[in-house]
């Protein structure tokens, strides 16, 4: 992972199963815009970027 810019109440870490993989846990606090930029390596070298976006709109409504 490179950088990361997430909302109050949310949190990563990598898999202790597998250090290579990342979760995102928690309840966030408010409502916006997170994200998560990772680099990775493929099996000859290769890099790789992405970002990941997440977007928190509210709460579910119930009917």
């Amino acid at each position: 992972m490179i950088q990361e810019n997430l909302l109050s109440g949310l949190t990563y870490d990598s898999l202790p199963t597998n250090p290579t993989q990342v979760q995102v846990n928690g309840t966030p606090a408010s409502t916006g815009l997170s994200y998560i930029y990772l680099r990775t390596v493929d099996e000859d070298g290769d890099p790789a970027w992405r970002t990941y976006t997440i977007l928190i709109v509210g709460e579910p409504t119930y009917f």
